[in-house]
């Protein structure tokens, strides 16, 4: 969401500012303004009347670092919670890392004319369908996220076994979002355990087939794990995802999967995570603490259950939040497993810009 300061100096700018101008007379007080009148007045001349954002050639862009947005893109509309609008509104493009020729409006506009604005925002694409973008949370270290995303990840774990062996696993993930609720992924990974290596490719998909207003999103996935070589069975995991808000400061996300081994389905088992982050600030650049627990039940009843908990730290590091570092421990509480894991991965949210922006 980007508006400039510079002056119209076109046909089409001053049409612009014609049409803002008819459409305001006739209001009461700049309190009584709607928010459809409000966006005329204060963001139709960078974003346009219809709020599809300035065309191609217009000489306006030269003044921009970043585009005007497209509210009008159904997707674009939905992929972020309406309170990043609001901050951009009141606080400019810079403070969320986005144009710098957006002014902050927050001397120009109260928070009910600011909410209004944004809820007109809201208006402007046709997004039934599209799960909303305040369910799109942080990602957690094993919990699968329920909403849709393009993203590139690089995960680390580290373990040692009770014999002193140490264990690395590295794995380089894409996650691509078609259409409103579709997601396709891939996955490559490799597994230094002592002086044996091994590599597995996984692809997988998930639709967010549900959703009561911003309350809840769920999802439903298969992944295939194929090892190469004689490192271990292929595995098919089909899972469950959801996530809801707890109140304005927590989120609540979890996953219900099972592993089951193509040679021997009777050999797998049943996961149950679930992860609590605190939103320590409604900004997208900040430290979200997280805890994580995971449950995993055995199909063979001579098997142990085991449960771990994760503690972990998401640290957006851009300020559009698309840039961020999540670390964190796994430590068992019951089973079998004695090796604590140190958990590691790093983030691109591919859609909302280069890696080096927005810092």
């Amino acid at each position: 969401m980007t508006s400039g300061k510079s002056r119209l100096g076109t046909a089409g700018g001053l049409a612009l500012t014609a049409a803002a101008s008819l459409a305001l007379c006739g209001t009461g007080e700049p309190g009584e303004l709607t928010g459809r009148q409000l966006f005329l007045r204060h963001c139709a001349r960078c974003h346009t009347t219809g709020g599809s954002g300035l065309p191609d050639g217009h000489p306006l862009l030269d003044n921009f670092s970043r585009p005007p947005a497209d509210f009008t893109d159904p997707l674009f509309n939905s992929m972020e919670p309406g309170s990043d609008w609001l901050l951009a509104v009141l606080h400019g493009g810079a403070s969320m890392g986005l144009s710098p020729q957006m002014p902050a409006h927050a001397d120009r506009l109260t928070a009910g004319e600011a909410d209004a604005v944004v809820g007109y925002l809201d208006t402007l694409a046709e997004t039934a369908g599209y799960p909303p973008g305040e369910l799109n949370f942080v990602r957690a270290q094993r919990t699968i996220k329920a909403f849709p995303e393009t993203e590139l990840l690089f995960l680390g774990r580290y373990e040692r076994a009770d014999d002193g062996t140490d264990a690395w696993k590295s794995t380089v993930y894409h996650g691509r979002r078609l259409g409103r609720r579709l997601q396709v992924e891939g996955k490559l990974s490799q597994t230094n355990r002592g002086a044996e290596e091994e590599y597995e490719a996984e692809l997988g998909v998930k639709w967010s087939f549900l959703s009561r207003g911003t309350s809840l999103l769920v999802a439903a996935g298969a992944e295939a794990e194929v090892p190469f070589g004689d490192s271990g069975s292929s595995t098919v995991i089909p899972y469950l995802s959801h996530a809801s808000p707890l109140g304005e400061r927590f989120t609540l996300q979890g996953t219900l999967r099972s592993h089951l081994p193509a040679d021997e389905p009777g050999a797998g088992d049943l996961e149950l995570s679930e992860v609590v982050h605190w939103r320590s600030t409604p900004w997208r650049r900040g430290v979200f603490p997280g805890l994580e627990l995971v449950l995993t039940a055995p199909f063979r009843g001579e098997d142990a259950w085991e449960l771990s908990a994760i503690p972990q730290l998401h640290l957006a590091m851009s300020r559009r939040g698309h840039v961020a570092l999540n670390v964190g421990v796994e430590l068992p509480l019951t089973g079998s497993r004695t090796e604590v894991r140190a958990l590691a991965f790093l983030l691109w949210d591919i859609p909302d810009g280069a890696f080096w922006e927005g810092w």
